[in-house]
């Protein structure tokens, strides 16, 4: 099988390992050009740039499809290659495809998208599924058309969400979207594939997450707030800020679960913090549960746990105090 190799993010790196592993070796890799961290202006590859590297692969990180030099662009030397090709395989490269690159390899552009499609087409399917309380997830192995994420599938699994984060579940779709690539890739390339039209009517759209959008608010259930926690990154934080007497301490919240609403916290106003067992009680609006926060990162600093920040604080036994 002559293939090429599409991605960028960790989900994606993890992916083309278990391409590699499988012994399915891709003709070159294609990812988003070096980045720089949020820490520094250093620049850093993907995380496909680095398992492509240490393989040895052929890599790409055009800036651009299209050079405006009038040289020899690289989607024209990409239209080239590509008729050479089975298949491209793309797992959340981040760029759209020009559409008339689709039809070069003799089996087109096949996509593993993490969701059930035509649930949550767009750029953040598995953050989406999260914040919406969705039962469950999984991948697609979809064939590419000219429109966002729209083209027919040939096989889906389903992953259920439960209190899973982010991380964690691009581990398990990662896994199980390789299996299921793996499984259907014969008959993808020797034409014998079944593919599946999306049904428009149940289309829904995963945009990318905005800045502040996993912010935690008290105006938010427990609930809510933990699904925040539980789907942000490092792109997307979820963040809030601590009043400690005349300080204002700015965190990001890496762990949350819910617990309980126990009588004495029942009377407490939204808004408030307790300190209760090492940990940090957030009481939110909500009448059952509060979320309760487990491992953060105050600005600045590493991440730690909770009872280790707390301890800095010199708080008493179940002091109260602010959050927004």
């Amino acid at each position: 099988m002559r293939y090429a190799f599409f991605g960028t993010p960790p989900f994606s790196a993890q992916l083309l390992q278990l391409l590699l592993d499988a012994g399915l070796r891709p003709e070159f890799v294609v990812t988003q050009p070096d980045a720089a961290s949020r820490r520094g202006h250093e620049l850093w590859p993907s995380a496909v740039a680095e398992v492509a590297t240490q393989a040895g692969l052929p890599l790409e990180k055009p800036d651009s499809f299209r050079d405006p030099t009038g040289k020899l662009s690289f989607e024209t030397r990409l239209l080239v290659e590509t008729q050479n090709l089975d298949c491209v395989i793309l797992a959340a490269y981040g760029k759209i495809i020009p559409s008339f690159l689709l039809s070069a390899p003799r089996q087109g552009w096949i996509n593993l998208h993490t969701s059930l499609l035509p649930r949550w087409r767009g750029a953040a399917p598995i953050q989406r599924a999260i914040l919406t309380g969705d039962e469950a997830t999984g991948v697609s192995v979809m064939r590419m058309a000219d429109g966002l994420d729209v083209g027919p599938y040939c096989a889906q699994a389903q992953v259920h969400i439960g209190d899973k984060d982010l991380a964690q579940l691009e581990d398990v779709l990662a896994t199980k979207g390789a299996e299921l690539l793996l499984a259907e890739l014969p008959k993808i390339i020797d034409g014998t594939a079944t593919w599946q039209k999306q049904d428009e009517a149940l289309a829904t759209y995963a945009t990318k997450i905005g800045k502040h959008e996993l912010d935690l608010s008290a105006e938010l259930s427990a609930e809510d707030n933990a699904r925040h926690v539980r789907a942000s990154s490092d792109s997307a934080h979820a963040c809030l800020t601590l009043v400690c007497g005349n300080r204002d301490i700015s965190v990001r919240a890496l762990h949350a679960k819910l617990w309980p609403l126990a009588v004495q916290q029942a009377h407490r106003t939204p808004g408030t913090a307790i300190v209760k067992n090492d940990r940090l009680v957030l009481i939110c609006a909500s009448a059952s549960a509060c979320c309760v926060i487990t491992r953060l990162q105050p600005a600045g600093k590493r991440p730690q746990d909770s009872a280790d920040f707390l301890h800095g604080l010199h708080l008493n036994a179940e002091e109260s105090l602010l959050w927004r």
